[in-house]
């Protein structure tokens, strides 16, 4: 699960449509699955900035 830290505003787009979803609100972020799903989104490249 993803806490707030200094790398966390990378996932604030990511965070926006998992609350859409039904997420709640400051709930914390699977890491690995938020990572994985922006992979396919990226047509299955690896993510080329890591901000």
């Amino acid at each position: 699960m993803v806490r707030w830290t200094r790398t966390a505003p990378a996932l604030l787009p990511y965070r926006a449509y998992v609350e859409l979803d039904g997420l709640a609100p400051g709930e914390p972020i699977d890491l690995v699955t938020a990572m994985l799903e922006m992979i396919d989104y990226d047509g299955g490249r690896p993510l080329t900035c890591l901000a």
